[in-house]
């Protein structure tokens, strides 16, 4: 099944399941499943968390250090020595009748502004609508890449939230300088350009 939208099943599902394994590229305290992410966090029983883009923000982090089984991904390519990208979003969801649901979605827990700039694919497999052995397969195959990602990983310390919150702020502060550079040499060539012709039309009238 395909999902148009990715947070209105996530609810539903995180409210009426009875675990949950979640493998996210990023998590923001901004997004709008925050708040039932956090009211039924103990539900879950795994959760891999990356840091895509430096979308995942230390107050996220910083909030879920009780949660158990917990692994951070630090996965900057350009900051961390291993080349590695993780950009992985599953949602595992344990339903009280013995089946299970799977998104594969396209987009983390990001901020809400940033999921209306997104264009989203998100995929849902019910067990119940699958045969035994495709049911088996999938399974087989999400739990052998959950194994690996914690293996890639690290878990969630206060030395590591440290050292993630550093390249975090580090990195937006770049970013944010750039953005300010940029604007500022916009506005100095939309100030030439007024003013160049300001000068042209002036020169015409003297004329």
């Amino acid at each position: 099944m395909i999902l148009n939208k990715l947070i209105p099943p996530l609810t539903d599902l995180m409210e009426e399941c009875e675990s949950a394994i979640f493998c996210i590229s990023s998590a923001s305290h901004k997004s709008s499943f925050y708040d039932c992410f956090m009211k039924h966090k103990h539900k879950l029983k795994n959760l891999v968390i990356g840091t895509h883009n430096f979308s995942t923000t230390p107050d996220f982090l910083a909030n879920i250090r009780d949660v158990e089984n917990t692994t951070l991904l630090l996965s900057n390519p350009n900051y961390m020595k291993k080349d590695l990208t993780f950009n992985v979003n599953l949602y595992m969801f344990f339903m009280p009748d013995h089946s299970w649901i799977l998104i594969n979605s396209s987009t983390g827990l990001v901020s809400s502004e940033k999921t209306r700039k997104i264009l989203q694919m998100n995929s849902l497999f019910d067990s119940e609508d699958l045969t035994t052995d495709d049911a088996n397969q999938i399974m087989s195959t999400f739990l052998s890449s959950l194994k690996e990602y914690i293996t890639l990983g690290q878990d969630l310390k206060e030395q590591n939230i440290k050292k993630y919150t550093a390249l975090f702020k580090s990195h937006h502060t770049y970013v944010n300088n750039y953005r300010l550079e940029d604007l500022t040499s916009q506005m100095l060539d939309t100030s030439k350009s007024i003013a160049s012709k300001t000068l042209q039309t002036t020169e015409k009238i003297e004329k």
